[in-house]
């Protein structure tokens, strides 16, 4: 991916956990609706709002809308301010990206410190001024406030500015989205960082297309638009992290090679690495003394044969990582596996995870293979606690599944958990419907024993619906072998189509109230060799469709009921004469 361009090293903006002392990409970080205050400073003849007065050191320029006719006669002019730290200039620019609407329709442009603004400062050539280090401290752009964490700097300054009738007014109750570290919840700060990036353009495309032309099937479909929508707005997306554990960056760094050389050599080192557009290469990629491998420490630089090589500190991004899961997997176990089994059928995982890692496999895999690494992709729901709230430790209302599986049994919670539950929906955990799938476990049980004390022939073998037409007598059992046949094709085609509620619902319903309460009851009075035959083979076809669901309890009846011991799941039929 480095050689052909798809990977560069660059100088951009970051998610970066103060606290953690790491980066994270887009997909990591944890929004939450907050208040703030909304604070109106003056800005020379302009008047702007922001939340974060604290980062105003880094400006390095403010924005107008270009068809905003309060502010034409600014644009393109260079005005003087007041502030904290004395008198200054600066750049009055217009952009589209400003929403005149908002506040008094005037921006501050503060490229390190804002994704936005870091976009725009691109479009307009403006230089990066970071005011907040990694420690999450003003620096010495701050002048008297430097040393000072961010949040303190800002009361000290808005205190100072009031002071100096720099602040108009100040709303208080502005709401809008934080961003968060997923692991403390510390506020992230957007900051400037070399690190390792993916070119997602094209890779996002064939993951879009993919799907487009039904070449990856996502079920539920409505998740189709939350995949679409991720990705259409998918930044280049960043892989190094600044952590212990992961795998480390097969990249080495040549100490002895000048880092800045001119434009020429450049583009000529770009051009032969690359397929992809080498300007846009050059502009973004700080890619020069660096030597990426596939994992063994090159023996000198290809450049200047120094032995002066170091390997970069940081690790892969989880997801870059594990999104190589479907062929990595298969190409390091038996030969002809990836052969056989790539690409997989059905990749089932929680759609919390659609973004961080079902994306990153489809990209990656395309990118790889030339093939979607799935056919179909199935989300499932959440287990909520049974007040729907959203299981955590901090909240103390973790249930755990195994204890659940002591009381009600492995069965009755596998089938509770499908039971009336939409595929894709979260529910909430439900101790009714646990004690009902129980009592179901113990239904179906209850019918093998009576089967087993009823049952004539004790060899007798069990049949296909098809050919037990050809042993029914009486008119009710050729009626039930009917009924069966049409279950059969019910519940078969709910789960192709991944309907696993519905094929447990018309299961519960036939074989407790049909199956127990109506045909048993009728066999009872006119038991013979024949029905008897009948009543097993259409028992064991109602074990084999509950088995997906049930599969220790039905697996126990059928062993129970049969020898020699042939497993449940891969017993088939005898041949037909």
């Amino acid at each position: 991916m480095y050689d052909e361009g798809y990977i560069y090293r660059g100088q951009r903006l970051v998610n970066y956990c103060t606290r953690d002392g790491t980066s994270f990409s887009d997909l990591e970080v944890v929004y939450e609706e907050r208040n703030s205050l909304l604070y109106y400073i003056k800005y020379g003849p302009l008047v702007l709002a922001t939340t974060r007065p604290e980062t105003k050191f880094g400006d390095t320029a403010v924005a107008v809308h270009p068809k905003d006719k309060r502010y034409k006669q600014y644009i393109g002019k260079t005005i003087s301010i007041e502030t904290v730290l004395g008198p200054a200039e600066i750049m009055v620019i217009a952009d589209t990206y400003v929403d005149p609407e908002f506040g008094t329709g005037v921006v501050k442009i503060t490229p390190a410190h804002d994704f936005a603004d870091f976009e725009v400062a691109q479009r307009h050539g403006l230089p990066l001024k970071q005011v907040i280090g990694f420690d999450g401290k003003m620096n010495d752009h701050a002048g008297k406030f430097s040393g000072m964490y961010a949040k303190k700097a800002r009361e000290a300054i808005v205190e100072e500015m009031q002071k100096k009738g720099l602040i108009e007014k100040i709303d208080q109750d502005y709401t809008h989205r934080v961003a968060l570290c997923y692991k403390c919840k510390t506020i992230l700060e957007p900051l400037p960082k070399e690190q390792w990036f993916v070119k997602v353009e094209k890779l996002r495309d064939q993951a879009i297309t993919a799907v487009k032309k039904g070449e990856i099937r996502i079920v539920p479909k409505n998740f189709e638009t939350h995949y679409f929508q991720w990705l259409e707005n998918l930044r280049d997306w960043n892989i190094s992290r600044q952590t212990v554990w992961g795998i480390q960056i097969p990249a080495w760094h040549c100490n002895d090679c000048s880092e800045r050389k001119t434009q020429n050599e450049k583009r000529k080192i770009t051009t032969q690495n690359s397929k992809v557009d080498s300007n846009e290469a050059i502009k973004q990629s700080s890619n020069y003394g660096w030597i990426v491998t596939g994992g063994l420490k090159p023996k000198q630089c290809p450049v200047c044969g120094s032995t002066k090589l170091e390997q970069d500190a940081d690790t892969f991004d989880t997801w870059f990582s594990s999104g190589q899961w479907p062929f990595v997997t298969l190409k390091t176990t038996r030969p002809g596996d990836f052969e056989k089994f790539y690409p997989t059928a059905v990749l089932e995982t929680a759609y919390d995870i659609l973004r961080a890692w079902v994306s990153r496999m489809v990209m990656l895999g395309l990118y790889t293979t030339g093939k979607p690494p799935f056919r179909d992709v199935l989300f499932h729901g959440i287990v909520n606690d049974p007040l729907g709230k959203k299981m955590s430790k901090s909240k103390g209302n973790v249930v755990n599944p195994l204890e659940l599986v002591e009381t009600y049994g492995a069965d009755a919670v596998r089938f509770a958990l499908i039971y009336g539950n939409a595929t894709g929906q979260d529910q909430s955990l439900s101790y009714p419907k646990l004690e009902a799938a129980r009592r179901f476990t113990n239904k179906v049980w209850n019918i093998g024993r009576f089967i087993e004390m009823k049952r004539l022939g004790k060899q007798a073998p069990v049949h296909s619906l098809k050919k037990l037409h050809m042993f029914a007598i009486s008119k009710e059992d050729k009626v039930w072998i009917k009924k069966v046949d049409d279950l059969v094709a019910q519940v078969s085609a709910q789960i192709e189509k991944y309907q696993f509620n519905y094929a447990t619902e018309a299961l519960y319903e036939f074989v407790w109230h049909e199956f127990a309460d109506t045909y048993i009851e009728d066999v009872k009075n006119r038991m013979d060799e024949n029905a008897s035959l009948v009543l097993l083979s259409l028992y064991v076809t109602l074990l084999k469709l509950l088995h997906p669901f049930m599969p220790f309890v039905t697996e126990a009846i059928y062993q129970t009921l049969f020898t020699p011991k042939t497993p449940l799941i891969i017993e088939s039929w005898p041949k037909e004469e």
